[in-house]
């Protein structure tokens, strides 16, 4: 059974028009999945326990993503993991223009994204977010890993996209506007959830940005309700 707090962290303002969840399949099945949550004036999940190591990066005009919510199938081979991410990474470098991705892991899978070329950043730290378990902060400079690939170990050259490039980038691309949460879809996961009901006035104006024909201020939270520039949602 599901906890009414763990219900309400799966309903999050990150979850915006700029976050992109790509996925993996095998034989038409999904196997694995991993979001991408570009930066903005909201902030990232991890600034919960890194702002301070995140700071320098912003203050230098990089712009920064967080990778999140990696999972996988029991059973999905280490080659179809490292291909999503291959896809995140090329995702990110060169249609989301972003200069480090950073994510915040248990300690236990540490190894994984070090072989990756990920850099730590920060100590481990207990993260409230998932019931105080440990965490730490990893950073990708993906000019640098893009520099570096060839002397990298084969793992890693696997990780930056080369020989498929084009055509992966292409279907990307194409897929691209699929991923966008549109308007009705934004009403119907977040119009009645708590994360809009708290939100600060400064966060109500980033998502009235995004959804132009939506009137965040005249949400009715208990019935779940959102008045449209064109009449009652």
């Amino acid at each position: 059974m599901v906890s009414a707090a763990e219900r309400d962290a799966c309903f999050r303002l990150v979850h915006l028009p700029t976050t992109t969840m790509l996925r993996a399949t095998t034989a038409a099945a999904v196997v694995g999945t991993v979001t991408l949550i570009a930066d903005s004036v909201l902030g990232l999940p991890m600034d919960s326990l890194y702002a301070a190591e995140l700071r320098p990066l912003r203050a230098s005009g990089r712009r920064v993503a967080e990778v999140s919510a990696l999972a996988v199938a029991p059973g999905t081979p280490m080659t179809a993991i490292v291909r999503l991410m291959s896809r995140l990474v090329l995702y990110a470098e060169a249609l989301a223009r972003v200069d480090d991705l950073c994510v915040t892991v248990h300690p236990r899978h540490a190894r994984f994204y070090e072989r990756l070329g990920f850099a730590r950043m920060g100590a481990v730290k207990p993260y409230a977010a998932v019931n105080g378990a440990p965490a730490v902060a990893f950073r990708l400079d993906l000019a640098s890993a893009l520099a570096a690939r060839a002397s990298r170990a084969a793992c890693a050259r696997r990780f930056v996209v080369d020989a498929a490039r084009a055509a992966i980038l292409t279907r990307l691309r194409e897929e691209r506007p699929r991923a966008v949460l549109t308007s009705a879809e934004f009403v119907r996961f977040f119009v009645g959830q708590r994360a809009l009901a708290e939100a600060s006035s400064r966060a109500r104006a980033v998502l009235q940005s995004f959804h132009s024909d939506l009137q965040l201020e005249n949400v009715d939270v208990a019935r779940k309700e959102v008045t449209t520039v064109l009449g009652s949602g």
